[in-house]
């Protein structure tokens, strides 16, 4: 035993030299490496389902994530695939059956409006809404987009 205020510091060996990783390739290619930043991520639920979260950043301000289930850990990646692709494209996932106009008007004030100068903003407003809201504006994205 040690006096009060001493402790031991005792390093344990489970058969083998002891390594540390080379590189960050080592430590990438471990079976249960973690996820780089906004990949989201992957676990399997207790009732067997996988589950894959997209973070899509933030909303008055909380979090927005959305969940995406399959039954093979296959499935679930393809499907987050496809969501990063879309989030990417700058596409609302939120909105289960989003318009062309709600996209639009998303588009315009969240991507248009803080890169772009004054005048490009105003002139994509009006053609949006007097000549692509009318015509289009009721019908689905997506049905728009295949």
């Amino acid at each position: 035993m040690f006096p009060i205020g001493f402790t031991s510091i005792a390093r344990v060996s489970f058969g083998g030299p002891e390594q540390e990783p080379s590189s960050d390739l080592d430590r990438a290619s471990n079976a249960r490496g973690r996820r780089g930043h906004g990949d989201g991520g992957i676990r399997r639920r207790q009732d067997g389902r996988w589950e894959a979260t997209v973070d899509l950043g933030f909303a008055n301000g909380k979090r927005k994530r959305k969940y995406l289930y399959g039954s093979t850990r296959r499935e679930v990646v393809s499907k987050l695939d496809k969501a990063k692709q879309s989030v990417q494209q700058g596409l609302n996932l939120v909105a289960k059956r989003q318009t062309v106009g709600s996209w639009l008007d998303y588009w315009i004030e969240e991507i248009i409006k803080p890169e772009r100068e004054a005048t490009t903003y105003a002139a994509y407003e009006t053609f949006s809404r007097l000549l692509i809201k009318p015509y289009l504006g009721t019908d689905r994205a997506r049905q728009v987009a295949a």
